[in-house]
């Protein structure tokens, strides 16, 4: 483990007696983390959703690592990588909540979304159920396998931000029917941050037949779970986000019993039908990628899950308390069931204009989308994020509020 992460341990244990909610206030303990991120000073990043920087530790490992394997190219490949991928999914394995047989590798999330949505066993006259707030790639998955081989899929439209979990239940009971087989449920909705009831769901899909697909791409190392808690049948998530792998680093769960109902996207003669790794038949892998994650893993468990939520829902709560209450700004995004990702718009301003302003004016980087009614603009915080930069935002969302009721 780098001496860098050995200090975050160290400076952890001066604050033994705080809960994890009363240190992520503790501004001292914050800026050394900070101070671990080599960031543009060219403008304030809060779009952190696409990818997460990496930490200088995890980037320092990185960039040895393409060293090392470039030094030893192919003997590495064949004689030493099958070794460290057993171990890394050992090493992953308790942080998912799985067994590590249970556990295939992609290079993101999509590409796993894939090889569940294109390789699961269904017959004709079964359907996949998804929600148009699932990711984009989920959605275009389903429709191909429609078009391709006749099995149907089809979209709930429900907005869900301002529903109860009881009605988040409710909308997705009532969108079943008789020839359900799997149902896909996004953990943590992208567009707008909300942390779903993934396992109220899932017991509800079960009582009904219905196997259910989790999409984790932005909950994993956000916030704090365990797959076999949420007791789906299909996981899937990025690595590159939350965990601070370097690009190119997607991770599948399948449980034991339903591995053999998966085929993998590329053909495979290797492995038995009931083994994991048929799934992971994607020629070379970035290997530099994949054995920095074991100082990803090394920087996850010095912080704890827990610290981390707990900070990066602090800094969220942060801006969104200052101005949610303002004159025709609305969110998106329930303060409670969300963790570092908050959705809003202004009214006179589409959330592209609002982003060219924050961009423009205030060098704010964000993200703005539309997805069927639901048009926003996506701030998304991070550990490197200062209460500074946050304050800019706040002084920006304010002055932009004035001038369109000008």
């Amino acid at each position: 483990m780098q001496k860098k992460i050995q200090d975050i341990i160290q400076k952890l244990a001066h604050f033994k007696g705080f809960t994890p909610h009363q240190l992520a206030t503790q501004e001292a303990f914050w800026l050394e983390i900070q101070g671990l991120y080599a960031l543009s000073q060219d403008f304030v990043n809060l779009e952190n959703g696409y990818y997460g920087v990496l930490p200088s530790p995890i980037l320092e490992a990185y960039k040895e690592h393409i060293d090392q394997l470039n030094r030893v190219s192919s003997f590495y490949m064949r004689r030493e990588q099958p070794q460290d991928m057993l171990r890394l999914k050992e090493s992953l394995a308790p942080i998912v909540g799985c067994l590590p047989t249970e556990i295939a590798f992609a290079r993101n999330a999509t590409e796993a979304l894939n090889v569940i949505l294109s390789g699961i066993d269904l017959q004709a006259g079964e359907e996949i159920l998804l929600s148009a707030y699932d990711y984009s790639s989920a959605l275009e998955a389903a429709a191909q396998r429609t078009e391709r081989y006749g099995i149907p899929h089809r979209l709930m439209y429900e907005p869900l931000y301002d529903k109860t979990t009881e009605e988040i239940v409710e909308i997705y009971r009532n969108n079943l029917r008789p020839q359900t087989r799997l149902l896909v449920v996004t953990h943590l909705i992208h567009y707008t941050g909300q942390i779903l009831p993934v396992r109220a769901i899932t017991e509800m899909a079960h009582a009904h037949g219905v196997e259910v697909l989790v999409d984790s791409a932005h909950a994993f190392a956000q916030v704090d779970f365990r797959v076999a808690d949420i007791g789906c049948d299909y996981w899937i998530a990025n690595l590159h986000k939350w965990l601070y792998a370097p690009l190119t680093a997607g991770i599948l769960a399948v449980r034991q019993d339903k591995i053999h109902r998966i085929w993998g996207l590329l053909g495979d003669r290797t492995y038995p039908k009931d083994d994991i790794c048929k799934l992971e038949r994607f020629s070379a892998l970035p290997m530099p990628t994949f054995l920095t994650l074991f100082d990803s893993i090394d920087f996850f468990h010095a912080l704890g899950i827990e610290v981390k939520q707990a900070r990066l829902q602090y800094l969220k709560n942060y801006w969104v308390k200052q101005v949610k209450d303002l004159p025709k700004v609305h969110f998106f995004t329930p303060l409670e069931d969300s963790c570092a990702i908050a959705s809003m718009r202004i009214e006179g301003l589409s959330a592209q204009q609002l982003a060219d302003i924050l961009w423009e004016k205030y060098r704010i980087f964000s993200a703005a989308f539309q997805v069927q009614a639901l048009e926003a603009v996506r701030i998304t915080v991070q550990l490197h994020t200062q209460i500074s930069d946050l304050d800019k935002l706040v002084q920006a969302i304010r002055e932009i509020v004035l001038a369109t009721a000008a």
